[in-house]
């Protein structure tokens, strides 16, 4: 600014020609103007370089949650031995679970445990840890990760009357924490928030994909294809004795 108003008296005195120095300054002004534009450029290709990485981590994580098939058995143990109703499911048809003659209503409030199979629902470590992964869908999948768990004898269920909804995802990782020793007749209580109950995991779950859909609308993808089936029917599981 002082440059200019310098200038502006020079010219007016006659001490420097208009020719002479508006050359100069068109010539830094349409430098600045460039350097400018170059800066927005790559500002804005640094952006869509992001915004890509995190569109493929998002596919890649409704792809995995699609690809991931849970069975899940709603158990009342009584008198040494179990009955109950399941159902296979992946996260996102959990909302379609069909269950008519609500046998299954009163496990709202019961702890989701996993079979001496399974200890981890799925795989999430890697896009919870990805710094590239949104992190308000990184929030929503560390509900549905385990870290650490508590041992339940199997042969203990029975002596009393207690119900539990059993997981098996054939996922198993060895080196998960356990606060108690493990042994083959054992279940795993998790703990990951949305298997403190049936009804935490049901929420989760539905949480999970509005977050996942929200996201995908907001930069720009509304045509989402999350395809679920219109009713997950339960069967019933034979009396084990």
């Amino acid at each position: 600014m002082i440059y200019l108003v310098d200038l502006l008296i020079a010219y007016t005195i006659g001490s420097i020609s208009f020719v002479d120095d508006i050359i100069p300054i068109t010539t830094v002004v349409i430098s600045i103007a460039i350097l400018g534009l170059g800066y927005k450029s790559y500002i804005s290709f640094i952006r869509n370089r992001l915004s890509q990485k995190q569109l493929d981590i998002v596919s890649e994580t409704i792809q995995l949650i699609h690809n991931s098939s849970i069975d899940f058995s709603f158990l009342h143990f009584e008198n040494r031995g179990s009955h109950g109703r399941a159902v296979i499911a992946n996260l996102f048809e959990i909302k379609s679970i069909y269950d008519p003659h609500h046998e299954i209503l009163g496990f709202e409030d019961k702890s989701v445990i996993f079979d001496n199979n399974s200890n981890q629902i799925i795989d999430f470590v890697k896009i919870i840890n990805n710094p590239i992964t949104p992190k308000i869908i990184a929030d929503e999948l560390m509900n549905f990760h385990s870290s650490s768990y508590e041992i339940i004898d199997i042969e203990q269920l029975g002596t009393g009357v207690q119900d539990y909804i059993i997981i098996n995802t054939k996922l198993f990782h060895p080196n998960r924490q356990l606060n108690t020793p493990q042994n083959d007749a054992s279940y795993y209580q998790s703990n990951a928030f949305s298997m403190q109950t049936w009804l935490n995991f049901k929420t989760c779950c539905e949480k999970l994909e509005k977050v996942i859909t929200d996201w995908l609308k907001f930069n720009g993808i509304k045509d989402i294809n999350i395809r679920t089936e219109d009713f997950k029917s339960t069967f019933e599981l034979p009396h084990q004795d």
